[in-house]
C-alpha cells in the first residue's frame, strides 16, 4: 500500500462499528457500516484492507481521546510501513516497527498526544484498546479493564514487551471463554475460537525460531486446558467444542514436547467427558483431515494417543469401530513417516504412538472371548504386520512358518475381510512386507527371534524339506527384494536366507508337483532377483543374487522353468541381463541334453522329430527367445552396439542349438527345417551382418577411444555371426 494514503473518518464516535475499506484505481469506494462513513480522499490503492471483529471506540470521561480496536489483513501492499488516518480533531499515524508491532499515536482534541500499541502476528495486524497516559498510574485499561495489558504502551514507538503480549493473549482467551460459556456452544463462537487458535499455531509453526510465538502458543494451550478443567463448565459447551478443539489443539503438538504434552491432556479431557464413540469419529476425522500441518508428525502423534485411549473406552461394537479406525491410522502413519528423514527423532515418537495403538487393541481383546476375540486378534495381527512390530506376533498366533509362507496372513485377511473390500485392503498393502521382514529380522537377530517366539533353524528345515512351502517363501521374499524403501543390507540377508532354503540338499519333486498356481509368484520373484543382480551396490551381493536366481529356477519344474525364463527375457530392458538369461537357457539345454544321453543309452533311439518322453525345453519355443533379440518385435535388426551383449548371447545360443541338433541327428526345436533355416538366414543373420559390417567400416580408421571400444565390442559378435552364417549355409545346401 502506498505511503501516505489518507482517509477521512466521519462520525467516528460509534461503538462496535463493522467497517471495510477497499480501493480501486478506477473509482472511489464509499462504505457505510452502522453509521460510520469512510471516503477515499487521496491516492489510489491497489489492494484491499479488511477490518474484522469490529472497531471499538472507547472514550474517557474528561476528554475526547479515542481508543481503537481493529484487525488489518494486508494485501499486495503489505510491505508499506506507514498509514495515516484522519478523524474529527485527531490525526492517527500508524507505524510498523522493526519488532513487528504497530504503534498508534493519537493527538486528542485537548491537544495532548497519546500512545497505543497493536501487534502483528503471522501477517495479520491486530489492535486492541487504548488508554491515555494520564490514566496509566494504576488505572485499569479502558477496554479489557486490566491494570497491565498489551493495549497500553509504555512510551511512544516502543516495542511491547513479551510479558505484556502474553498478558494480552490471556485477556483475550478469558474474554472468549466467557463468551463461549454465555452463548452455550453457539456455532459462531466456536468458529471464532478456532480462527483465533489457528492464527496462534500458524504463527508459531511458520517460524520455529520465533521464541515469542512459541511462548504465546504454549500460553494459549495452558488457557484452553485450564478452561476445560473448570468444574462449572456446561456440557453443551463441551460438546460443541469437542468437534473442533481436539484437532486444533493437535496442531500445537508439533511445536515442542511441552506443547505435545498439553495437547495430549486436552484430548484426554474430551475423552473423559464426551462419548467415546463420538470421540472416535472426531479423532479419525482430524487424523484424515487435508489441512494437517506441513510437518504433521506431532499432530499425528497427539491424535494417535487419543485414539489409543478411545479404543479402551469404547462400550460396544468394539471390533466394528476399531476396524473402521485402522485404515485411517495406517494411511496417516505412512504419510507422516514419509515426511521424516531417516535420522529424524520424531520417528521414534510416532513409532511409540503406533505401539500404543497395538497395546490398546490387545487390551480390548482381553475383554472378550470366542469369535469377537478371534476377529480382534486377526485385526491386530494385520496391523502389527503393516507397521512391523515383532513382539506382538505370538499374541496374534503368528508363527514364522506361517509368516514366511504367507498362510497366516491369508487366514487373518479372510477373518477380517468377509467380502471383497479393496478400499479396506489398500491400507494394508504392507502386511506381506511385514510378514517376510519379521522372519528376516529373526534370521539376523536372535533376540528378535526370542521376542517373536520363533525358531529359525526349525523354519529352515521345514522349508528345505517341503517344496510347496519353499515356493511360497520365495514368493513372500519378493516383497523385501522389490521394495525401494528397504535397505540393501536387508536385501542382502533376504538373498542369504533364500540361498539357505534352496541349497543342494533340498527335496524336489520335478514334474510330480503342480506349480501352476505358484508360477506368477515365482516369476515375479525371479524378476526382482534380476533387479538385484543389476543394481546391487557390491559384487558379492550380485554374485549371491545370481546364484539365488539359478537355484529358484532349478527348483521349478522344467516346463514352468522355461516359461519363467521366457517371461524374464521378454520383459528385460537390460542387454547384460538378457545375455545372462540367454546363457541360463543355454545351460539348461546343455544340462538336459547331457541328462538325456546318460539316461537313454539303453533305450531305443527316437525318431528325428519325436519329442522326449520327459518334460523338455528342447522345443520350437526356444528359437523364439533367439528371435526376440535378433529381430525385435518393433522390427529391424537390434540396436547396436548398445545391445551387443544380448546379441552375442543370442548368437551363441543359436549356434549351440544348431550344433547339438546336428550332432545328435535330432530336430526337437525344428531348427534344421528348411523354413526355419531360411528365416534365420534372411531375417536374422544377413541384416545383422550388414549392420555390423557398416559399423566396423565406419570405425576402422577412427582412433578415438569410443571407436576403439566399439570395434573391440563388435569383434566377438562378428566372429560368432559369421560362424552361424556358415553353419546355416551348409545346412541349406543339404536340406530338402
Amino acid at each position: 500500500m502506498p505511503l501516505g494514503t489518507a482517509y477521512n473518518l466521519n462520525n467516528w464516535k460509534h461503538r462496535n462499528a463493522d467497517l471495510r475499506i477497499t480501493g480501486a484505481e478506477s473509482e472511489t469506494q464509499l462504505h457505510k457500516r452502522r453509521g460510520v462513513t469512510f471516503t477515499r480522499d487521496t491516492e489510489l490503492i491497489d489492494d484491499e484492507i479488511e477490518i474484522r471483529r469490529g472497531w471499538t471506540v472507547a472514550e474517557t470521561d474528561d476528554s475526547e481521546d479515542l481508543a481503537i480496536g481493529l484487525e488489518i489483513l494486508p494485501g499486495a501492499g503489505r510491505g508499506a510501513s506507514e498509514y495515516e488516518f484522519e478523524t474529527e480533531g485527531a490525526v492517527v499515524p500508524w507505524l510498523i516497527s522493526k519488532g513487528g508491532f504497530l504503534v498508534l499515536s493519537v493527538e486528542g482534541t485537548d491537544g495532548r498526544e497519546r500512545d497505543g500499541v497493536v501487534t502483528q502476528e503471522h501477517g495479520v495486524v491486530r489492535a486492541g484498546c487504548w488508554a491515555g497516559p494520564d490514566r496509566l498510574g494504576g488505572q485499569r485499561c479502558g477496554s479489557c479493564r486490566r491494570s497491565r495489558c498489551l493495549h497500553r504502551a509504555p512510551s511512544r514507538y516502543q516495542t511491547v514487551k513479551e510479558e505484556d503480549f502474553t498478558d494480552c493473549l490471556t485477556v483475550e482467551m478469558e474474554q472468549r471463554e466467557a463468551d463461549w460459556s454465555i452463548q452455550g456452544g453457539d456455532g459462531s463462537s466456536v468458529w471464532e475460537l478456532v480462527d483465533f487458535l489457528e492464527t496462534i499455531s500458524g504463527s508459531a509453526l511458520a517460524d520455529a525460531e520465533d521464541e515469542d510465538a512459541q511462548n504465546n502458543a504454549l500460553e494459549v494451550l495452558y488457557e484452553i486446558q485450564r478452561f476445560l478443567l473448570s468444574p462449572t463448565l456446561d456440557q453443551e459447551v463441551i460438546d460443541a467444542l469437542s468437534f473442533e478443539l481436539p484437532k486444533v489443539a493437535s496442531k500445537f503438538a508439533g511445536l515442542s514436547s511441552r506443547c505435545l504434552e498439553i495437547a495430549d491432556r486436552i484430548i484426554d479431557r474430551f475423552i473423559e467427558i464426551c462419548s467415546p464413540r463420538d470421540m472416535l469419529s472426531i479423532l479419525c476425522g482430524a487424523l484424515s483431515a487435508t489441512d494437517r500441518p506441513i510437518y504433521a508428525s506431532g499432530y499425528v502423534a497427539s491424535i494417535l494417543r487419543g485414539l489409543s485411549k478411545v479404543f479402551i473406552s469404547l462400550q460396544r461394537r468394539h471390533f466394528e469401530q476399531v476396524k473402521v479406525a485402522i485404515p485411517v491410522i495406517l494411511n496417516v502413519l505412512k504419510a507422516a513417516c514419509s515426511e521424516l528423514g531417516d535420522e529424524d527423532t520424531e520417528c521414534m515418537n510416532l513409532f511409540c504412538r503406533a505401539i500404543g495403538i497395538a497395546d490398546s487393541i490387545r487390551a480390548v481383546c482381553a475383554k472378550f472371548e470366542g469369535r469377537v476375540n478371534e476377529k480382534l486378534r486377526a485385526l491386530l495381527g494385520l496391523y502389527v504386520l503393516q507397521v512391523m512390530l515383532s513382539n506382538f506376533l505370538p499374541y496374534c498366533d503368528l508363527s514364522y512358518l506361517g509368516l514366511i509362507t504367507g498362510s497366516d496372513v491369508d487366514v487373518m485377511t479372510n477373518i477380517i475381510v468377509v467380502e471383497v473390500e479393496d478400499d479396506y485392503m489398500s491400507c494394508l498393502s504392507y502386511i506381506k512386507h511385514g510378514a517376510s521382514l519379521s522372519v528376516i529380522w529373526g534370521y539376523i537377530y536372535d533376540d528378535v527371534t526370542q521376542a517373536a517366539g520363533g525358531d529359525i533353524s526349525f523354519i529352515m528345515g521345514e522349508l528345505q524339506s517341503n517344496q510347496i512351502n519353499r515356493w511360497q517363501a520365495v514368493g513372500m521374499l519378493k516383497y523385501i527384494l522389490a521394495s525401494t524403501d528397504m535397505l540393501w543390507e536387508l536385501k542382502k540377508h533376504a538373498i542369504n536366507f533364500l540361498l539357505c532354503i534352496t541349497n543342494g540338499s533340498v527335496t524336489r519333486n520335478d514334474g510330480l508337483t503342480d506349480c501352476s498356481i505358484f508360477l506368477p509368484s515365482l516369476c515375479a520373484a525371479s524378476q526382482v532377483i534380476t533387479k538385484v543382480i543389476i543394481y546391487a551396490p557390491n559384487t558379492e551381493l550380485r554374485k549371491n543374487a545370481y546364484e539365488a536366481l539359478k537355484r529358484v529356477l532349478a527348483d521349478t519344474p522344467t516346463s514352468d522353468r522355461f516359461d519363467i525364463l521366457k517371461a524374464l527375457i521378454t520383459n528385460s530392458d537390460s542387454s547384460s541381463m538378457t545375455a545372462i538369461l540367454l546363457d541360463l537357457v543355454r545351460g539348461e539345454l546343455h544340462r538336459e541334453s547331457f541328462q538325456r544321453i546318460s539316461t537313454k543309452k539303453d533305450e531305443a533311439p527316437q525318431t528325428e522329430n519325436q519329442g522326449s518322453s520327459i518334460s523338455s525345453i528342447w522345443t520350437a519355443e526356444v528359437l523364439k527367445l533367439v528371435e526376440i533379440v535378433l529381430r525385435p518385435p518393433e522390427g529391424g535388426p537390434p540396436p547396436f552396439p548398445e545391445h551387443g551383449d544380448a546379441v552375442l548371447a543370442a548368437l551363441n545360443l543359436y549356434r549351440f542349438i544348431l550344433i547339438t541338433e546336428s550332432a545328435g541327428k535330432t530336430n526337437y526345436t525344428e531348427v534344421l527345417s528348411k523354413k526355419n533355416l531360411q528365416k534365420a538366414y534372411n531375417e536374422w543373420l544377413l541384416p545383422l551382418r550388414t549392420l555390423v559390417t557398416g559399423i566396423m567400416t565406419e570405425n576402422k580408421n577412427d582412433y578415438d577411444q569410443l571407436a576403439i571400444d566399439t570395434v573391440c565390442a563388435l569383434n566377438p559378435v562378428e566372429l560368432v555371426l559369421y560362424r552361424c552364417i556358415e553353419l546355416v549355409e551348409e545346412k541349406l545346401k543339404h536340406s530338402t
